[in-house]
């Protein structure tokens, strides 16, 4: 089954043979691929609008073959689902805090989790604290570009780590990604620095006093240092204009 390349790292990242749960499953394109891959033996697709399931719902029903695999649910985060119903969850396409708010909601369901695969849009920094300082294992990281967009992808072991400490890059980057030092983190921070750079401009046409900019100063200089340091690595920026 044809599927983005974002929902194709998705897919990949499921553990096989295994049940599991798309939360906030939207279209539900990533449960169907699931299903009709063989890659899960059942699939929850669980979202909290009517809309979106409706949708998923034709999508399924289109493809007859995953109709007895993918079940729809309605429901907010992870209320739809029973503790120890499936092994991986994947909670992809909102923003940290949402995410980190929705696995809160929900300690008993995400205790009996193997996996989690998160895909935040929005302040992957705050899912990443919540993750480091829940005791939960981060065992990887990806990052890829769709459309022009970067997006994070953290695959967590829940409860099999203990409460640790990351520095703000290491937030707001990722700790693996970061200790990588290869190619993958830089358009993170290069993008922010384009945007600390354009907004230092503007307020400074606009007649603000650098004073009052500090903050935005500090910020850019720290992002110029970040990829200072990750250009070392061998090819870090290579390409990339």
């Amino acid at each position: 089954m044809d599927l983005p390349a974002r929902l194709r790292l998705l897919a990949s990242l499921v553990l096989p043979g295994q049940p599991a749960a798309d939360i906030g499953t939207d279209h539900g394109m990533l449960a169907v691929a699931l299903a009709l891959e063989g890659i899960c033996p059942r699939v929850l697709a669980c979202d909290v609008g009517e809309a979106p399931l409706a949708g998923a719902r034709a999508r399924v029903a289109q493809r007859w073959k995953s109709r007895r695999r993918v079940e729809l649910r309605l429901g907010d985060g992870l209320a739809p689902l029973a503790v120890g119903e499936v092994a991986t969850v994947v909670i992809a396409g909102m923003g940290g805090e949402r995410i980190k708010g929705i696995l809160s909601a929900r300690p008993d369901v995400v205790a009996a989790l193997s996996r989690l695969v998160l895909q935040p849009n929005t302040e992957p920094e705050a899912l990443r604290a919540f993750v480091a300082q829940a005791g939960h294992l981060l065992e990887d990281e990806h990052l890829l570009c769709e459309n022009g967009r970067w997006y994070p992808v953290l695959v967590v072991r829940p409860g099999a780590g203990a409460p640790v400490t990351w520095d703000d890059w290491d937030l707001r980057w990722g700790p693996l990604l970061r200790a990588r030092q290869g190619p993958g983190p830089a358009p993170l921070p290069g993008g922010r620095a384009t945007r600390a750079a354009r907004a230092l401009a503007q307020a400074r046409a606009g007649g603000a006093r650098d004073e009052a900019l500090a903050p935005l100063i500090a910020e850019l200089q720290a992002i110029e240092a970040e990829l200072a340091r990750l250009s070392m690595a061998p090819g870090a920026l290579k390409g990339r204009g």
